[in-house]
């Protein structure tokens, strides 16, 4: 009895060893909770929407100002400073800008359009370019360009340098003007002929009277001496090659005597001579 008592307190003993190693099990460990964190502020890009809404709140500002003063600044011109670009505007020319600009009516310094009367000033004839530009606080200052007349286009008109037609002048150019002719639109066609003659002319001791442009588009030129060329319709600058050759080698003590020489061929040119009816080919 007392062995079988023995082994059932040890059984006994050895459950109760069970349990409590059970109870010593570590359980997990509980999970973190999340700490709460600011949200990160870019500050730049907050610097520029409040740098945007700044100058939108100033802007505001201004242009409200400025609609408050701006009847008090835009004051009537007082005077206006008339400037020749190529020297002094003459007297009656100044009265006739003043005329133009008085169909303007009262004109302010600010509400002035500008670019309407320069335009109505483009439109008289002596004037090549101008510009209207404002000086605070009450003063317009005009800047004209006159034109410049380079050639008599038929009779009582003239040519610009670029070919461009007008009619009236500030006073009569010094010495006699090359007179061009040639059809209605041709001008600048013509201007152009002119220089190009006259580039090959002037070396020779030449210098253009008369240019003519005919209607089937032939080319007659007179000198200041009265030498004619006759160059037709084609290969001018050729033909102009052709007789500087022509005149180096054979005319050039001879010229005096020559009327007229017809460089129409396509080789070689006539000549004609002073007080004769006869012509002389030239190869």
């Amino acid at each position: 009895m007392a062995v079988r008592g023995g082994k059932q307190a040890n059984t006994q003993r050895q459950a109760a060893v069970t349990r409590r190693g059970a109870s010593r099990v570590t359980p997990p460990p509980a999970p973190k909770k999340r700490q709460w964190q600011a949200p990160q502020i870019n500050w730049r890009l907050l610097g520029r929407v409040v740098f945007s809404l700044l100058a939108v709140v100033g802007l505001g500002a201004v242009m409200q100002a400025w609609q408050v003063m701006r009847p008090q600044l835009d004051r009537p011109i007082s005077q206006v400073l008339v400037e020749g670009k190529l020297g002094e505007v003459a007297a009656h020319n100044r009265v006739e800008l003043q005329q133009q600009l008085e169909a303007f009516g009262e004109i302010r310094f600010f509400s002035a359009d500008l670019s309407a009367m320069q335009q109505a000033l483009d439109v008289l004839p002596w004037v090549d370019q101008v510009r209207i530009s404002r000086i605070w606080p009450d003063h317009l200052k005009v800047e004209v360009i006159e034109q410049q007349p380079i050639a008599r286009w038929g009779e009582q008109q003239w040519l610009n340098s670029r070919g461009q037609v007008f009619r009236g002048i500030t006073s009569a150019p010094a010495g006699d003007m090359p007179r061009l002719l040639g059809p209605e639109g041709s001008e600048a066609r013509v201007m152009q002929q002119y220089w190009n003659l006259t580039r090959i002319l002037h070396p020779l001791g030449y210098s253009i009277a008369q240019l003519e442009l005919r209607a089937r588009g032939s080319w007659f030129v007179t000198t200041r001496d009265g030498l004619e060329l006759w160059l037709g319709r084609d290969e001018i600058l050729e033909k102009m090659r052709r007789f500087t050759a022509v005149y180096e080698r054979e005319l050039k003590e001879q010229m005096t005597q020559v009327a007229r020489v017809d460089l129409r061929y396509a080789n070689g040119l006539a000549v004609a001579w002073r007080n004769n009816d006869s012509e002389a080919a030239v190869h």
